[in-house]
């Protein structure tokens, strides 16, 4: 190959190379978040402003990364459950950033999570970053008093949690009950406790 030849040869690499960067920048400034519904505790609760009033209570611990570099900050939070193939919207519980510990009951536990305000996703009030987890919970409600019993008696349960950002995108994530990991890793990593009960 001659000189001529081999500095074309390279002239041509190095401005595929730049396309080939100019195009990868564009395919991936855009946020693409990855997670997953790590658990969530499900139990009965009353309007703390209302005692008489009940409701059905999901607090979903999610656990977020960015597949990509560009962070994105999540202004919302939406909740459907599917139970027994019939899916239901929850409503997002606001003003839970005042309770500061919370008990529920299962029926294999009773689960205290001292600080809860703290252990809100929201609460760091941070952008979900590249490589960096995002993890806490967020509190969804439904006005049916007894739907949390529905919920833990069916055998197929799917999440469908949708995280919408700033900018208006929304990011999907669906997890069924058969895959949430141990409760007691959920124990270790949100700083929950559990006493079985007798």
């Amino acid at each position: 190959m001659d000189v001529n030849t081999t500095i074309l040869v390279i002239s041509i690499l190095v401005a595929f190379s730049g396309w080939a960067k100019f195009l990868y920048d564009i395919f991936t400034r855009n946020p693409k978040i990855h997670g997953r519904i790590f658990n969530v505790i499900v139990g009965g609760m009353s309007n703390p402003k209302n005692q008489s009033e009940k409701y059905s209570a999901f607090a979903v611990y999610l656990y977020l990364t960015n597949e990509r570099k560009n962070t994105v900050q999540i202004l919302e939070y939406e909740l459907e459950i599917e139970c027994d193939n019939i899916k239901r919207k929850m409503e997002r519980a606001y003003g839970v950033q005042t309770v500061k510990d919370w008990r529920f009951s299962s029926d294999k536990h009773n689960i205290d999570i001292p600080n809860f305000n703290e252990k809100l996703i929201y609460a760091y009030n941070k952008p979900v970053e590249y490589g960096i987890p995002l993890h806490g919970f967020v509190l969804f409600v439904s006005r049916e008093e007894k739907y949390y019993l529905n919920v833990q008696k069916a055998d197929l349960v799917k999440y469908h949690v949708t995280l919408i950002d700033v900018l208006g995108k929304k990011h999907r994530i669906v997890t069924s009950q058969k895959e949430f990991a141990n409760i007691n890793l959920l124990q270790d990593i949100a700083g929950i406790r559990l006493t079985e009960l007798q």
